[in-house]
């Protein structure tokens, strides 16, 4: 008997009937179900880092997992904010961040991990000196002051040393040493400069002592020894107070000379002749000139260092013979410059401007020597 093609269907296993219905287009459109979100796992753990304080350190991480991941650093047990990142720099170090333990957490959809903890180690930089002590050169009864500049990690302690000796109490950057005396000239400093790491030793600085000046309390003057006309010492002269004579020559007549002196006002000053005396005496006359009775032909101006004094006979005396001492200035040393004896104060006389009026009434310019004067 032959068989229908419903019959023939209905003949054939149902498993078989459904996978031809399925083959066939039949059945659900709906997609196959995604894959099973996977949790975070770490696979490299951060690691311990040694540094030295100043610098960074750099903690890193691995993990596997169905992405997106995401991550938190912390710093012991307090999140570290913006640390979000497979990898975290430390700000620079500093030795309190020494034992400081960095941990991260992983996490996505599925769950999270936290890494086990790295250790910071933050080293201390050995000291080392930037600036070395240098010789120092004073005067006998003078303090003398050493100084250094130093680089590490602090606290930085300071010890000072005079020949290898620890001095009391010299414990900083700079040491001044008490009033000094001759014998320790040659002396030798050090310093000695440490912190947790090291410590180091700068190079020796030399002391030399000079034995103290003798200030200078007067004018010394050294008469010149050539010329027609000569600025001689006075026996007036005492101390501080110098005076001073333009002596002419051996041979010939005038009725009058005028000179322009200089001198260094930063040391001495231009004085009345007499001690006491007043600014109309900045000039007198030598020995020679016979003034008359009228008006004094004595003149004499003081601005800064220059000094201008004129002397001249009254009309109708005769011209004088200039053998001797034409007119008469004075100088006094400035008081508590601290000079020390021997320095040597300029004195000039402007050769331009030095003047004779000769016996037969010619202005001519006369060179003037000047000796050398000195603070004693």
């Amino acid at each position: 008997m032959t068989m229908t093609l419903i019959q023939k269907i209905l003949s054939v296993p149902a498993s078989l009937a459904l996978a031809a219905l399925l083959a066939c287009g039949g059945g659900s459109n709906n997609p196959p179900p995604p894959p099973p979100t996977i949790a975070p796992t770490i696979s490299g753990q951060p690691t311990a880092q040694i540094v030295q304080a100043g610098a960074t350190a750099t903690f890193t991480v691995t993990a596997d997992g169905t992405a997106p991941l995401s991550y938190q650093w912390s710093k012991g047990s307090t999140a570290i904010s913006g640390a979000v990142s497979a990898s975290y720099t430390t700000p620079a170090t500093v030795m309190a961040d020494t034992g400081s333990s960095f941990t991260v957490t992983v996490s996505n959809s599925a769950g999270s991990v936290v890494s086990s903890a790295a250790m910071l180690t933050v080293q201390a930089v050995a000291p080392s000196i930037t600036t070395q002590p240098t010789n120092q050169t004073v005067f006998a009864g003078a303090t003398a002051t050493f100084s250094v500049a130093a680089s590490g990690t602090a606290p930085l302690t300071y010890q000072w040393s005079k020949g290898g000796v620890a001095i009391a109490n010299a414990t900083g950057t700079t040491y001044t040493t008490p009033a000094t005396v001759l014998a320790d000239s040659g002396s030798s400093f050090t310093v000695k400069v440490t912190n947790s790491a090291n410590s180091v030793t700068s190079s020796a600085a030399i002391l030399t002592v000079q034995a103290a000046p003798i200030l200078a309390t007067a004018l010394a003057y050294t008469d010149p020894t050539s010329g027609t006309y000569r600025l001689v010492k006075n026996a007036a002269s005492a101390g501080a107070h110098l005076v001073l004579d333009l002596m002419g020559p051996t041979t010939g007549t005038a009725s009058g000379v005028s000179i322009t002196l200089a001198a260094d006002s930063s040391k001495v000053t231009w004085v009345d002749v007499p001690t006491g005396g007043t600014t109309t005496t900045l000039i007198q006359n030598g020995t020679q000139f016979a003034l008359g009775t009228g008006v004094l032909m004595l003149k004499a101006k003081a601005t800064g260092d220059v000094l201008q004094a004129t002397a001249a006979q009254k009309a109708p005396t005769a011209a004088a013979a200039l053998n001797g001492s034409l007119l008469r200035i004075a100088l006094d040393l400035k008081a508590g410059l601290g000079l020390t004896q021997g320095t040597t104060i300029t004195l000039t006389a402007d050769a331009l401007k030095c003047q004779v009026l000769d016996g037969s009434g010619t202005i001519a310019t006369i060179a003037v020597s000047v000796g050398t004067l000195k603070a004693q």
